[in-house]
């Protein structure tokens, strides 16, 4: 009996096929399992946008607010001499800045910056 090498080459055809598909399963499987970490990742970074982003947006509110306090203190003339005398008054006596503000009704960064200007004129 001859050996048919036609039905031998179609076996190891079949075998090469086979073997190809085993090892397309496995790549397949390993892209999927990349693809779920890298989902993973980039959710994780667009919640950390997104908490970035907010505490942003609460930042902003807070310098509009504060600049329009600025504003309304200015056309009332709120912070006149004598209520700058009274804030370093009671700067001096050892309030908290954010402290006097509340007392004065004055912004907290104009006390802040009153006091930082107060600190710096009597080191000198």
């Amino acid at each position: 009996m001859t050996p048919d090498y036609g039905f031998i080459a179609g076996l190891a055809g079949c075998a090469a096929a086979i073997v190809s598909l085993l090892e397309l399963r496995r790549y397949r499987q390993r892209a999927e399992h990349a693809a779920t970490l890298l989902r993973g990742e980039v959710e994780r970074q667009q919640n950390a946008f997104t908490e970035q982003f907010a505490a942003l947006t609460q930042g902003f509110s807070a310098l509009e607010l504060n600049m329009q306090n600025t504003e309304e203190m200015l056309r009332e003339g709120r912070l006149n001499r004598s209520t700058r005398a009274q804030a370093l008054q009671l700067l001096r006596q050892g309030v908290a800045p954010d402290t006097a503000a509340a007392t004065l009704g004055l912004a907290k960064r104009e006390m802040r910056l009153l006091a930082r200007v107060s600190r710096l004129l009597s080191a000198s």
